[in-house]
């Protein structure tokens, strides 16, 4: 597409998280990237996604304006933290292929479950998600925009919590944002089934 202008635009409110952290004194930025990864089946797919958004503030008057491409700058950066978040998702041996590509009885031995089996699930999920808003958090000025951030991060650690009060864990999955996403896990000792 070498129009300057979109042809066809999808209008969506103004994305807060992307703005403070990529376009924090506003204007307008493309991104035109891609990623490979293979999925279940062993079958090897490419994506590319191209896109434009727009930041303004609300004293401008550029509601459902039209972007005007030539006057966007392409942002590698942006393109970088879309590239590693897709690779991390849906590359191989990535932390939701693993997820979603095992069933919980391969994590597990018949009678048997273990908290490292259940750490094994969520812990790179958590690990992935940890790096990647810790690498923008500190950009973000505004504190309900990183309040979506730790949201994110709490519901993910939700869904392990049920998993490990189900068998009796106590482990917990740690993310300093401020320290840029460093992931810890606070592990606790292994429950013996008899």
């Amino acid at each position: 597409d070498t129009d300057s202008t979109l042809s066809e635009t999808e209008w969506a409110c103004q994305d807060d998280l992307m703005c403070e952290a990529f376009l924090p004194n506003g204007g307008c930025l493309t991104i035109d990237s891609s990623f490979s990864y293979t999925d279940c089946y062993d079958v090897d797919h490419t994506e590319t996604f191209k896109s434009a958004a727009s930041c303004c503030s609300d004293a401008d008057n550029c509601n459902r304006a039209d972007i005007d491409l030539s006057q966007c700058s392409r942002s590698t950066e942006f393109e970088s933290y879309m590239q590693s978040f897709f690779q991390c998702i849906y590359a191989e041996n990535g932390a939701f292929s693993s997820f979603e590509c095992t069933s919980y009885s391969d994590y597990v031995r018949e009678g048997e479950p273990l908290c490292s089996d259940i750490r094994s699930l969520y812990a790179p999920i958590m690990e992935c998600y940890c790096g990647l808003f810790g690498s923008i958090y500190n950009k973000l000025s505004t504190a309900a925009v990183k309040a979506e951030l730790v949201a994110q991060l709490d519901e993910i650690s939700s869904q392990f919590a049920e998993w490990e009060d189900m068998i009796g864990c106590t482990d917990t999955l740690n993310c300093n944002l401020d320290a840029g996403g460093v992931f810890s896990v606070s592990m606790a000792a292994e429950k013996v089934w008899l």
